[in-house]
């Protein structure tokens, strides 16, 4: 039997072909009705919490820089973890997480399992990307380690949570009328790929959040300087040798429609580092002055509960050197490096069946602000916590 046309990628996987993955999915499904949130030990000091997500992928009508165009391809990928928490007192947590990926990238976080048009899969990795220690209170908190970004973000590009840099981060917060004020403070080594690490970076971000009767809005404001260093086994176009100096703000103003959060978000990236026309660096050079970025976003529901669903969209504009292009999302596009010199637009509908499993549909459409580069990409996320 024929191939499906995925230049339709809303045309879902049903023919005959695919009934290994039906199979598969099918099977998730029934397991995520029996699985259950793990406590180790009766006092619950000792906990295991494991995520799977399983995917289906489809990219279409991409073209490189010079306008040839590239075939389309789908692909069945597997992303899990697993995380091993000690809890001996109510304020202090130790925790480890171990995850696979095929890609000795930061922010890769897939095993391929299936490439339809048979194209090479690549080696697969095991490896701690979590190891901390954690003390929490009422009014602030300080973890050492590995783990995941201190400050917040509304989406992933600035900053997505499969780069998990290792340092050190304390923060606190403190109410006042119906304000929230909270703030953050790290000083980290980056990723760079999956085991080791290459340069530093600092960040700082303060956070208000006001909240009224049915409605609410937070703001924050944070500057992350990042100091690089030479070398390093992932290094894309020079991002993991050249400094940033990144002022981002962020607003979001949530109001209850119809029972369900409605959510608007504004997010803005002013990168101050000076960079010269005469730098060494061909792509700094020939970048020098890309240096703004900015992301517009809606969402409408949530998926916290059992029967919750979610719309949600966003365009982003990200010039080149806005943000890191080494930690910022990867999920845009077929071509690499994808997270910065991008502009698209990124459309979400999820729903949640149960507290242990979520299903997903997004498809992204984006191309690279100063070429011809572009792509489309359509993704079904079946994903389960327990």
């Amino acid at each position: 039997m024929e191939s499906l046309d995925f230049n339709r990628p809303c045309l879902f996987f049903i023919m005959i072909k695919y009934r290994l993955v039906i199979l598969t999915l099918c099977s998730l499904c029934s397991f995520s009705n029996l699985a259950q949130a793990i406590d180790l030990t009766e006092d619950g000091k000792w906990k295991l919490k494991t995520s799977i997500r399983l995917r289906f992928e489809s990219d279409w009508n991409v073209f490189r820089a010079n306008g040839d165009s590239r075939p389309t391809r789908e692909r069945l990928r597997l992303a899990a973890n697993t995380e091993l928490q000690y809890h001996p007192t109510d304020e202090l947590s130790l925790g480890v997480r171990i995850a696979i990926a095929n890609a000795n990238r930061s922010s890769y976080a897939n095993i391929d399992l299936i490439d339809f048009q048979n194209n090479p899969i690549p080696a697969n990795y095991v490896y701690a990307d979590k190891w901390y220690v954690n003390y929490k209170t009422d009014h602030w908190w300080i973890w050492g380690g590995r783990n995941k970004i201190p400050f917040w973000v509304q989406n992933g590009f600035f900053w997505d949570n499969v780069s998990i840099p290792a340092g050190l981060a304390v923060g606190g917060s403190m109410h006042y009328d119906q304000h929230t004020l909270k703030f953050s403070l790290g000083h980290f080594a980056t990723p760079d790929g999956k085991y080791n690490f290459n340069g530093q970076f600092t960040s700082m971000q303060v956070m208000d959040t006001f909240k009224a009767e049915n409605w609410n809005t937070t703001g924050a404001l944070g500057f992350f300087i990042f100091h690089g260093h030479e070398g390093g086994e992932r290094n894309f176009i020079g991002d993991g040798s050249r400094d940033y100096k990144i002022l981002m703000a962020n607003f979001q103003y949530v109001k209850t429609l119809w029972g369900r959060p409605l959510k608007f978000g504004v997010d803005g990236f002013f990168n101050i580092e000076n960079y010269s026309a005469n730098s060494s660096d061909p792509y700094t050079a020939l970048h020098h002055d890309d240096v703004l970025g900015g992301v517009l976003s809606v969402k409408y529901g949530s998926t916290s509960k059992s029967g919750d669903w979610l719309l949600s969209y966003a365009y982003a504009y990200i010039e080149a050197l806005a943000v890191n292009g080494d930690f910022a999302q990867s999920d845009w596009s077929r071509y690499d490096p994808s997270s910065a010199n991008m502009q698209g637009h990124d459309f979400l509908v999820s729903y949640t069946f149960s507290q242990y499993f979520t299903l997903a549909a997004r498809t992204m459409l984006a191309e690279r602000i100063t070429s011809e580069e572009r792509g489309n990409r359509f993704r079904l996320d079946f994903k389960f916590k327990f």
